[in-house]
């Protein structure tokens, strides 16, 4: 993180223009980035998210209709790695946070 302070990290599984429940699933689409179509999204029996950033390690349910999972964080500034995980109601991980935004929030922990 660029300098100390309180950071709003939120994951999401599809972009946030989609409007899509994390474990629910979007239509075929034309890509923007090149000339073809993306394939359905598949529904995924997604239960839970977690967040591993510096020296966090946090997790928090994800309701069905949920489109992002939300953590607030004070982690140390400096380089760090961040990795964020959508989980079944086995604590099995089905996939990655292939969205992820990170917001300055404030100063100090």
């Amino acid at each position: 993180m660029a300098r100390d302070g309180r950071y709003e990290i939120a994951l999401r599984r599809w972009p946030e223009e989609a409007n899509t429940a994390i474990c629910g699933t979007v239509p075929a689409w034309d890509s923007v980035l090149g000339n073809h179509r993306l394939p359905v999204g598949k529904a995924f029996p997604i239960v839970k998210a977690r967040l591993s950033v510096g020296e966090f390690n946090g997790g928090k349910e994800v309701a069905q209709n949920d489109t992002v999972a939300v953590f607030n964080v004070s982690p140390k500034p400096g380089q760090t790695m961040l990795r964020g995980t959508f989980l079944d109601d086995q604590g099995k991980e089905i996939c990655g946070a292939y969205y992820v935004s990170v917001r300055y929030l404030a100063d100090g922990p």
